[in-house]
């Protein structure tokens, strides 16, 4: 796989520099009304090949588990581009757009390759054309499911922006848009950083035991990291807000709040909706993400015209519960999966906890509200801490770390 892998980056990347570059003068009058800027897109037709190659290798440190590789790649490639763009644009202003680009792709395809031959992967063997064609299906197949579900995600995300500027009007949609960007950006850090262990280790694993158990053990670190997070996030949600825009944003408080409670049934249908992946049911999954996507926008639709923003949190909450129970439907039905029932209990104690400060914070008043919101996540706290250390022992790590060595 790794040679239909590296073999199709090489493709793909060149049939999209050959596009862009040839094509150059036609994108230039779309994008800027003008042909000005074909020779600068010609230039960066080249970051195509040099951005798939470089994802090839960053992907395939991922799928053998080398995260320590991977995350040093990603940070000296990074740092390295960053260093160079920076002095570019002081000495060249914009005139340095496109060497940045270009050069940054090219430091970040040598940092990545410098330590994807880190570790031994590459079989000497030769790959027929039959055999490229046959395997090369499987990873095109999961890979346009994939893409059609975040296209079809961003197309409802539009519809519903454009209801929205109908219904309420543009300062409405900028409320959603923070809000959103709170979740998605901020939240969907540690969703983001999970699947970078789960999927591959998920994707790797054949008995259905096994299987079953990294799944149920996915499902129980989601909820043990993202529960005390939700309740302290809830507990200084005004704050937050402030800090990340402006006090002209709380009008999105009382989104959030429901939009917490989603997450957690978010965090527990997340593992689940790896397991069509890891299997490679690409036309399942699309079907199952499509049926979702749809749910998703009507609700949407349905709560912010009864509820206004607040209703927007509402629908979010009661959208990840449909999800989460057809995402176990299907993960039933198909590989017999259940959750564990230690599992459900700290979902029941999180979701508990949660429900408690977000009820809490539309009545009491804001110094008891604080105090009960530490306490309940230092409750929350304590709870996952002790429950990872079964599983991670965490607490002999940081006393042989800090507390032995003094």
């Amino acid at each position: 796989m790794i040679a239909v892998l590296k073999r199709l980056a090489w493709i793909s990347g060149c049939v999209g520099t050959a596009v862009v570059f040839f094509f150059s003068s036609y994108l230039s009058r779309v994008t800027f009304g003008s042909e000005d800027y074909s020779w600068g897109l010609k230039c960066l037709s080249l970051t195509l090949l040099f951005v798939q190659l470089t994802n090839s290798n960053l992907v395939i440190l991922q799928g053998l588990m080398k995260l320590g590789l991977l995350a040093k790649a990603n940070l000296v490639g990074n740092l390295l581009g960053l260093i160079y763009s920076l002095t570019l644009f002081y000495f060249l202003g914009s005139g340095g757009i496109v060497p940045s680009i270009l050069v940054t792709s090219i430091l970040t395809l040598g940092v990545g390759l410098y330590y994807s031959r880190q570790h031994d992967y590459l079989p000497a063997l030769h790959l027929s054309h039959e055999t490229f064609f046959i395997k090369s299906r499987e990873i095109i197949g999961l890979g346009v499911a994939m893409s059609a579900c975040n296209t079809l995600t961003l197309v409802c995300g539009y519809l519903f922006k454009i209801y929205l500027v109908k219904q309420g009007g543009v300062v409405d949609v900028g409320y959603y848009n923070a809000g959103y960007s709170i979740f998605s950006t901020y939240v969907g850090m540690i969703f983001t950083a999970m699947a970078t262990d789960f999927f591959p280790r998920l994707s790797s694993t054949k008995d259905s035991t096994s299987f079953s158990n990294s799944v149920n053990q996915q499902g129980e670190i989601a909820l043990l990291i993202m529960g005390p997070l939700l309740i302290i996030l809830v507990t200084f949600i005004n704050q937050v807000v402030s800090m990340l825009f402006s006090a002209d944003f709380l009008a999105i408080v009382g989104m959030l709040k429901w939009c917490v409670l989603g997450l957690l049934f978010k965090a527990l249908s997340w593992p689940l909706g790896f397991i069509l992946l890891s299997k490679g049911d690409s036309r399942f999954f699309f079907l199952s993400e499509l049926i979702a996507n749809v749910y998703f926008l009507a609700f949407n639709m349905i709560g912010y015209y009864v509820f206004g923003l607040q209703g927007i949190g509402i629908s979010f909450f009661a959208a990840y519960i449909v999800y989460f129970l057809q995402v176990l439907l299907i993960a039933r039905m198909k590989y017999s999966f259940r959750y564990e029932v230690k599992v459900i209990l700290v979902f029941c104690v999180m979701l508990t906890l949660l429900a408690i400060i977000v009820v809490l914070s539309f009545f009491l008043p804001l110094f008891y509200f604080f105090l009960i919101g530490i306490v309940l996540f230092l409750f929350a706290f304590v709870f996952a801490v002790r429950k990872i250390d079964k599983q991670v022992p965490i607490l002999q790590v940081i006393k042989e770390r800090f507390i032995n060595r003094k």
